[in-house]
């Protein structure tokens, strides 16, 4: 019998303790490696291009070389209109991905300290993409 996903090392590559002791900047550049592939070049969202843009330190914002466009580490995702801060959203992320069950917005609204609306709603935003990314292709092969 295949072992499931969530029992084999690959899935075992940061712990919520690790996620919750990280400083927000080592919170910033894991989820730039994460988007752009890299902590220190940036694709703009509005003209495209992939550089080291100018950051803004003080509002964790990068401003495009190019087109003056500023931007942050959420914008053009389902994050982007979201006031919550980031360890609340990679806490969110890490129990969505990590869960073998579906893990219940009440729970999942005290694991990471939000209101159970709040919760739903990131629960919700992370089903749509999952789904939205699905491959429609039918399985082929050993399965």
């Amino acid at each position: 019998m295949a072992q499931h996903f969530l029992l084999s090392p690959e899935a075992h590559d940061l712990s919520l303790d690790e996620l919750y002791s990280m400083s927000p900047e080592d919170q910033l550049r894991l989820l730039a490696r994460a988007r752009w592939g890299s902590a220190t070049e940036q694709v703009c969202p509005r003209c495209g291009v992939l550089r080291s843009h100018r950051f803004k330190s003080k509002r964790q914002r990068w401003r495009c070389r190019d087109c003056d466009h500023e931007f942050t580490i959420k914008s053009g995702t389902i994050f982007h209109a979201s006031k919550l801060p980031l360890r609340k959203l990679l806490a969110a992320v890490w129990f969505f991905t990590r869960t073998a069950a579906s893990t219940s917005s009440i729970e999942l609204s005290f694991h990471i300290g939000v209101k159970v609306i709040t919760a739903w709603l990131l629960w919700q935003k992370l089903r749509e993409v999952t789904t939205r990314t699905m491959s429609r292709e039918p399985m082929t092969g050993v399965i």
